[in-house]
């Protein structure tokens, strides 16, 4: 039998060729463990780099000055607060860092908004009688754009 496709028992595909003598392209290399952890490294390292611009863009730190008192007790001159600078809605009971009208960066608490108010203002307050804070019955709600951030942790 005269067939024109036969290859004398060679497989056309172990060989590169079609069999019918067009080119198939280029061939694949084989993967090798020296490949796929040189692709985990790169993996990882823009990982670490996204996670890292992340933590940077959303997380801040703020040194307390050492003398003076703080208005909450949960913080102590000195300290040092992480702050979540994305945070714009605060609930009632967070410590917040907040910028007052005098553009002085003030730490308080804030509070359950007096009933009737319905602006979406912020009520500030603070928990230490003996070093008073900032105060929204004294000076007004705060903006929810003048919030700098949520306290998240003290160290």
């Amino acid at each position: 039998m005269n067939d024109p496709t036969a290859t004398n028992g060679a497989d056309p595909r172990a060989s590169g060729e079609s069999g019918t003598g067009a080119a198939t392209g280029p061939t694949r290399r084989a993967l090798t463990p020296a490949k796929l952890v040189r692709g985990a490294r790169r993996v990882a390292l823009v990982g670490a780099l996204l996670g890292a611009f992340y933590l940077f863009s959303r997380y801040s730190l703020l040194d307390l000055p050492e003398r003076g008192c703080s208005p909450l007790w949960n913080v102590a001159p000195g300290d040092r607060l992480v702050l979540d600078t994305w945070e714009r809605d605060p609930a009632p009971g967070d410590g917040v860092v907040v910028r007052d009208a005098d553009g002085a960066l003030q730490l308080g608490r804030v509070l359950e908004p007096p009933t009737g108010t319905t602006d979406g203002a912020l009520w500030i307050g603070y928990d230490d009688p003996n070093c008073p804070g900032y105060d929204s019955a004294v000076s007004g709600a705060i903006a929810r754009d003048d919030v700098v951030g949520r306290i998240l942790l003290v160290l």
